[in-house]
């Protein structure tokens, strides 16, 4: 694996670590907050610009951007930060385990993006 997956793997299993239940489908979720500290932390230490939008208490959107070689050209990634309620998994859903051809996680079920959109 290159040093970039490395990386790329690495920083994914931090994130899933991060309990952010999304609070309206769960009693014990906390929502987003620890995902969005975790994420301006990381862009700090990069110095990467970074906002977050208050959506309502304890529940924020966070932006960043990644300058690129060509400013004319931009690529636009969305996510989002919360997960599913984890009641019923056998292993531990924070606990990014590797197995048959990849990672197994309450969060890797739930992501959802929209690829370029330019």
């Amino acid at each position: 694996m290159s040093s970039i997956s490395t990386q790329t793997v690495a920083l994914l299993q931090q994130l899933i670590r991060i309990e952010s239940i999304n609070p309206s489908a769960s009693a014990q979720g906390s929502g987003e907050q620890k995902i969005a500290e975790f994420l301006e932390a990381f862009c700090r230490e990069r110095n990467l610009p970074y906002e977050y939008q208050e959506v309502t208490d304890g529940r924020s959107n966070f932006f960043t951007w990644v300058p690129g070689q060509d400013s004319s050209k931009r690529v636009l990634f969305i996510s989002h930060m919360d997960r599913v309620p984890v009641d019923d998994w056998e292993a531990d859903p924070f606990s990014p385990e590797e197995g048959k051809g990849g990672y197994m996680a309450a969060v890797l079920v739930t992501i959802r993006a929209r690829w370029p959109r330019c």
